[in-house]
């Protein structure tokens, strides 16, 4: 049997209140309401090469355990 992942977001109270029985959720409360973005241009630069975008990283990913055989 197979799970499946998350489709919506938890609210931020929600959260907060779980905080409350759950101490590992106590964790994620000083990162709520943040967005985290990203520059891998510093990188870039100093290792001389370009990323790839995530999206096509995540269908190569795919293709690959596919044909492994593992899906």
């Amino acid at each position: 049997m197979q799970k499946k992942l998350p489709k919506k977001e938890l609210p931020n109270f929600m959260v907060k209140l779980i905080s409350y029985i759950d101490s590992s959720a106590k964790m994620m409360i000083p990162d709520l309401g943040i967005l985290m973005q990203t520059d891998t241009s510093y990188a870039e630069e100093l290792l001389g090469f370009k990323f790839k975008p995530a999206k096509d990283c995540i269908t190569e990913n795919a293709k690959s355990v596919v044909q492994l055989g593992l899906v």
